[in-house]
This record gives structure tokens, sequence and C-alpha cells, in this order.
């Protein structure tokens, strides 16, 4: 707690001390600030009361005075300020530096609303939260001995043939940065990678609640006081669920911004009391530290057991990695980003609109009727896609033709909209088709349906012909109109 900045008398002061250390360390819910308060409360009554018996025995007109001033100071209520949820996060924000989490959305989901007896499909934002590191680092500074530790780094360089710190690596002797501001004002930035389990990993919830957490510290500090949990920092949080469909980009971007602020030639300014003027800080991200899968998760590579070169580090193939130790064709990142353009260039289909993470997420977060819970469809894979077959059984395939319009509506685009009218358009055909009852009338519709059905996939998907199914189809409204409907003769459970 800052010392120079007033407004909290002591007696608040040591309580807020103490509700922060018993939630941060014992877990204490919101109910126990009030409880907490209202302790301290009658602990001050009673040791006022015992406090001025005893004074009386030795003087009776400073018992009084001591008496008048103590119910003075009661009527006051030192310790409303701390006395409320509300008022602790306010003392927090103004004396304490406290620094709240910024929520960012990462995408949109989807779930299930309810309202006048029906349900349907609502979109909802997935949100990250992250912490600015900016204001992060101004806190920091604000300290003397932070300041001293972190502008004075350059002192860590060890001897030339001595690898000691960072300082003593490549990475930082030879990044332009540094070699620019020599160390002076220099930030040097470490992030770290992980996700946690919040429930019982053995449990039949485990994976359901993992989340991603990234941290992040200043090289700058010796390592004695580098390694200590409080010069750890915490950048953002986010479910490993939402990370693994929508990426860092979203959680890391305060971070992006923070780091490309300090390499330009500007830099970033920091305000620090009792300094005449604000500090000019420099500095870049030096390293990533993680696990294999966080470190590829985040630099966008495969998982290491499908990747043809499984290392990130170099060009090793898949076969000779249990073969050959040594170093060989480090990766660099001219050819990295060549590798990107052309995947990029090769994976891209013509009018691609949804990936088919796109899809396997939408289906996952579909509401699904009972009636549809057992014909859940299975996810989709490239594979099933470029092969022309989903991999579907026939109540799966039924189910999609429910589903996909629903969907797809919030993507529908002047563009894509005859695809999706098409598809909605076979929803009502099979509708006509499976109906228990089937008027003569709906007959005829369905044949001009099915006419037109067919006629807008050939103009609509000009590579993919249609399969002889189609032309079966055609046949079906006679079939009905001869033998019933197709309900009361199919072989189906």
């Amino acid at each position: 707690m800052s010392e120079d900045k007033v407004g909290l008398n002591q007696i608040a002061k040591e309580t807020l001390k103490t509700i922060v250390t018993l939630r941060e360390n014992h877990a204490m819910n919101l109910g126990g600030i009030e409880v907490l308060t209202e302790c301290v409360n009658n602990v001050l009554q009673s040791f006022i009361s015992q406090l001025e018996e005893k004074m009386r025995k030795i003087d009776q007109d400073l018992a009084g005075e001591f008496a008048w001033a103590a119910k003075q100071m009661l009527l006051e209520d030192p310790v409303k300020p701390v006395s409320t949820e509300h008022r602790v996060m306010s003392c927090l924000r103004l004396y304490c530096g406290l620094i709240e989490p910024v929520p960012v959305k990462q995408g949109i989901g989807f779930l299930p609303t309810y309202g006048d007896g029906n349900e349907s499909l609502g979109v909802h934002d997935i949100k990250a939260v992250y912490i600015p590191i900016e204001k992060q680092i101004t806190e920091l500074l604000q300290y003397r001995e932070v300041r001293e530790l972190v502008l004075n780094s350059k002192n860590y360089i060890s001897d030339e043939n001595i690898i000691r710190s960072v300082y003593d690596g490549k990475v930082v002797k030879n990044h332009p940065i540094v070699q620019k501001y020599k160390n002076e004002n220099c930030l040097l930035l470490q992030i770290y990678e992980d996700d946690v389990e919040l429930c019982n990993p053995l449990g039949s919830y485990s994976k359901t609640h993992k989340v991603t957490l990234v941290y992040w510290t200043l090289l700058n500090l010796p390592e004695h006081v580098r390694s200590n949990l409080k010069s750890i920092n915490l950048q953002g949080v986010a479910t490993a669920d939402s990370i693994k469909y929508f990426g860092f980009e979203a959680l890391l971007s305060d971070f992006i911004d923070f780091i490309k602020k300090l390499e330009a030639p500007e830099g970033v300014k920091i305000v620090v009391e009792g300094l005449d003027e604000p500090l000019i800080l420099h500095g870049t991200l030096v390293s990533l530290n993680g696990d294999g899968l966080a470190l590829n998760s985040i630099g966008g590579f495969k998982g290491i057991g499908f990747a043809l070169k499984p290392c990130r580090n170099c060009d090793i193939s898949k076969e000779d990695i249990g073969k050959v130790f040594f170093e060989v064709f480090p990766r660099d990142l001219k050819s990295h980003r060549e590798r990107v353009d052309k995947l990029c260039s090769e994976n891209l289909t013509e009018r691609s609109l949804l990936t088919y993470n796109d899809l396997n997420y939408l289906v996952s977060g579909f509401p699904f009727p009972k009636e549809f819970l057992r014909s859940k469809p299975s996810p989709f894979e490239p594979a099933h896609i470029k092969n022309g077959k989903l991999r579907q059984n026939a109540s799966q395939m039924l189910c999609l033709i429910y589903i996909v319009p629903f969907m797809l509506e919030d993507f529908a685009k002047s563009e894509t909209l005859p695809y999706i009218e098409n598809f909605s358009l076979l929803g009502k055909i099979t509708n006509v088709l499976l109906a228990y009852e089937v008027k003569k009338s709906d007959l005829n519709l369905s044949r001009f349906m099915i006419n037109c059905h067919h006629s807008r996939y050939c103009d609509l998907y000009p590579k993919f012909p249609p399969t002889p199914k189609f032309h079966f189809l055609v046949h079906a409204p006679s079939v009905i109109e001869q033998l019933g409907p197709v309900r009361v003769s199919w072989n189906m459970s």
C-alpha cells in the first residue's frame, strides 16, 4: 500500500491488509468482509471500555476526556471505508494500485436461450481477460527499489567467456533494440504460457474447465528476485477451448501492442511520482516459455505427434528425429514466412468462409433437441470433404439437413445466401417426403421444389456434378403417390 497517499485512517489500513490477506491466502468469501469489520468494531469497543476502567482508577478527569475522544472515534466508524466489497475494491484501486482485468472478445459462440416456452439458438460473445501490462509496469516502477534493479541491469553482463545470465546470450547481445540503447532504460520481457485444470484431473469433468494462463516477468531483475513468485505477473486468462479454436490473438493483443510501443523510436513514457520527468522506456520480448504443446500452439505449429517436421527449432523430419542427434537445418524467419504463405495459398478455397474447425465448433455448441441427441453429427475432417463423403450415418445426415440453415444464419451474406437458401429448400423437400401423411397438392409442390433444388445445385456447384441419388429423388413423389408415405414403409428404427 502506498504510504504517501492519505485518506485511510490507520485502523482502516490494517483492516484492509487483513481482508486482502484472508481473501488471497485463505479464500475468504464476500460475506466475510462484513463479519470481519463488525468484529473489529467490537474489539475496539471492548478495548476502549477496559482501558477507560483502568484509567478511572488513576485519573477521573483524564478518563473522561479519553472516553469522549473514543466515543467520537467510534461514531466516525473507522472501518466504514472497508466495510463492503464495493468499498474495499475502491480503496484497493485508490490506495493500492489495483489494476482490474479487461475483457476482450475472442469470437462468438452459440448457446440455447429459453423464453415463452420455446428454445432457440442464441449468439453470445466468447471473451478472455487481460491485465494491461503498461499499467502493471507503471505501478512496479513507482517503487525506488524496483527502478534501481530494472534500470541498472547493464551491470549484470558477465565476462566474455562466461554465460551467467540472459544478458550473456546471443539474443540479447545481438538484438538491435538492446544495441541501440545500450541497456539503458531497456526492458527485457519474458512470457510463460500454461494450461491449468480447475477440476479433478481424474474426474469426469477433466478438460471441461481447463483454462489457459499467460504470465510475464522482467528479465532485468536479478535471478534471485526474478524467481520469486511476486515477480511473476499475470497477463491474461482464457478457457483452453476458446484458445484452441480462436488462437492467442485476442488474449495477447494488449501485450503485443505494448511490445510494439517499446520497440518504436518514441518508446513508452512512464510517469513516476517524485521524478521531475517521465521515464522513457524501450525494450523487447526476449523469450517465450512453456511446455511443447503450449509453445507449438502459440507459435501456430502442429502437435508434436502429427507434424511432418515436429521440431519448431529445426527442419528435422519425423523419420530422422530418433536417428539424428545433432543440430541440423535451423529454422529462420524468412523460410518460416515462405512456408506459411505457401500453405495459405494452397489451403484457400474459392469463396471459403468457414473452416472445418468452424463447422465443428458450431455443431458442438448447437442446442440439439432430445429427438436429435442420439443423432448428433460426428466431427468433420478435411479428408471427408475432399472425398465427397461426410462419414455420417443416415440419422446424422437427417439431423444436419435440419440444423445447418440455423447454424449458418449469422454467416448469411449476399454471396452466401443462395447456397443457404438452396440447402433450406432441401430441408423443406425432406419435410414433405418424410411426413406421416401428405396432401396430394403437396406432392406436386415437392416435384417443383425438387426441380428447383437440382437446377440451382448445378449452377452453384459446377465442380460437383449431381450423383444418381439426385435423380432417384425425382421419383420420390410418385413412389409416395403409389405406395403411401415413406414413414409407414421404411426399415429405420
